[in-house]
């Protein structure tokens, strides 16, 4: 890159009055002569638009000469589209001459519709950046990632001395965050973050964006460069002010599921505030790496706020969490208290809202006494909707005699959940049929409860349901229904062979309560 540190005299006396400057003669910027006229029209600089686009320095000479205009008026530009200038045609071409010819007779950059530098940093024509700032565009018009993207560090040095804050807007931190090829900008933010502050935290806001777009190369680099992974910073394009709210790099390596990088980051749980990355832990994976380094002292806010996860994910019907990541949070230690009100009433509202199986599933883990509090779990079952449903489940989904007992005794719980628990606990019998009804044939037959006895133990079962048209399994459950005792597996065989076998008594008719009235011998 060419950087001018000599400054050219003007040697034609009658330069500032003169109709045209001869670049030839190198004058000295800024341009002193006459405001150049604006053209109303744009077809009245189409000409030398079209002179430019094809290098006829001559004729451009001759333009100028005569006093034409060289711009459009702005206001007059078109509202649709931005037509083409001559300036843009000199850059474009990399046509050094031309474009110096247009600067020293007076061309305003201030008017272009335009960034002249940004063309010339696509182009990479060092020369025609210098001539360019020589000529007083400003610096400041280019745009900062045009500049980050010529990887040239004497680039960076010429507009940082131009007076250009190259951090405003997060324009560096963005790409300290994504453009891993552009080691020379890593580079100058190495040399420069000590002595100048706001390239500190770009490095800083570079790190945390790395993190959050899990680029590991650019976390990396950005720690080679010096970035703090302990430092509070917003997001990028967030104020500075606004960094006390921000999070560390560390905490957004846990929030992002990525406990990998705090090795990158030499965390120390003697040193770093290990419960602060409790607090950003929001799956499963960061949690148990979190609980191999040390306990955190609070489960039930942990805890918690995994089930708030599984509660949002199954209203909104997305899946961000599972019942898995709870049943694993239990395992790893995690545990409820006692809960406030509306802890009580979300979690309510999820057990309610989980499928069938999902819904058992939960109910079992809160029971134990090891994963939630007793008194906070029956407080919480207290509820007649809740009982509604967990009141047809059976032992294996955790309703069982002792907890139905603690309902119906304990004070507090609604009315109805009682009655729930005390129909559990006393439930109705149902009365015993007393006949059946079987095909025969083409006859349909009413066997009484000692007909039907009779007959199961006259032949085997098969036999006989094959002459009902039922199967063997449909007339074992008929005789259980009333109470009839059938022969054992292997019965008939024995009988076959001539072994003695037992046939189990007729009993009689349970009474109302379900019980066997007392047989004779009993009453005597």
């Amino acid at each position: 890159m060419r950087i001018r540190t000599d400054a050219v005299l003007d040697s034609s006396e009658n330069w500032p009055s003169a109709k045209w400057v001869d670049p030839r003669t190198d004058p000295r910027p800024p341009y002193k002569g006459p405001d150049r006229p604006l053209a109303c029209v744009e077809s009245e600089v189409a000409e030398l638009v079209l002179l430019c686009r094809t290098g006829r320095l001559y004729e451009v000479e001759s333009w100028i000469a005569s006093h034409k205009p060289l711009q459009l008026d702005p206001a007059r530009r078109p509202r649709r589209g931005r037509p083409t200038t001559p300036l843009r045609e000199a850059l474009a071409a990399g046509n050094f001459d031309l474009a110096r010819l247009l600067l020293c007779n007076g061309y305003r950059v201030d008017v272009e519709p335009y960034v002249p530098l940004d063309d010339a940093l696509d182009s990479r024509r060092w020369d025609l950046v210098d001539l360019l700032l020589e000529w007083g565009v400003d610096p400041a018009s280019a745009e900062l990632d045009k500049i980050f993207a010529t990887y040239e560090r004497a680039v960076f040095e010429r507009f940082r001395d131009a007076g250009v804050d190259l951090t405003a807007g997060d324009a560096m931190a963005a790409v300290l965050a994504t453009a891993t090829r552009n080691r020379p900008l890593y580079g100058y933010a190495k040399n420069h973050r000590e002595s100048d502050p706001p390239i500190q935290r770009a490095l800083d806001v570079g790190l945390g964006a790395a993190v959050r777009e899990e680029s590991d190369k650019a976390v990396s680099l950005c720690l080679w460069a010096g970035a703090d992974p302990r430092r509070r910073v917003g997001e990028i394009s967030e104020d500075p002010e606004e960094d006390a709210e921000g999070m560390t790099a560390l905490e957004r390596a846990v929030l992002q599921n990525r406990p990998d990088y705090l090795s990158k980051f030499r965390f120390d749980p003697d040193r770093d505030d290990i419960e602060a990355l409790y607090g950003c832990a929001r799956d499963l994976q960061a949690l148990r790496a979190l609980v191999s380094i040390r306990p955190p002292a609070e489960w039930a806010r942990i805890t918690a706020r995994f089930i708030d996860r599984l509660a949002f994910s199954v209203r909104l019907k997305i899946r961000i969490a599972s019942l898995t990541e709870v049943e694993g949070v239990f395992a790893l230690g995690g545990r409820l208290g006692v809960l406030e009100r509306h802890e009580k009433r979300s979690l309510r509202r999820l057990l309610l809202d989980l499928d069938e199986w999902d819904a058992q599933r939960l109910f079992r883990l809160l029971r134990q006494p090891e994963n939630m509090d007793p008194e906070s779990f029956m407080d919480l079952i207290a509820h007649e909707k809740l009982a509604a449903r967990y009141g047809g489940w059976t032992r294996r989904a955790g309703i069982d005699r002792p907890l139905l007992t603690a309902l119906v005794d304990r004070r507090g719980i609604p009315a109805k959940v009682k009655a729930m628990a005390r129909a559990r606990l006393a439930p109705r019998h149902r009365p015993m049929p007393t006949h059946t009804r079987v095909r025969d044939g083409e006859r349909d037959l009413w066997l009484s409860r000692e007909e039907l006895y009779e007959l199961v133990w006259s032949e085997p079962m098969t036999a006989l349901a094959t002459r009902f048209g039922i199967s063997d399994n449909g007339l074992r459950k008929r005789c259980k229904a009333m109470s009839i005792p059938t022969p054992s597996r292997g019965y008939w065989e024995k009988v076959k062979r001539g072994h003695r076998v037992r046939k189990l008594p007729f009993p009689p008719t349970p009474g109302p309560d379900g019980t066997h009235p007392p047989s004779q011998g009993e009453r005597g």
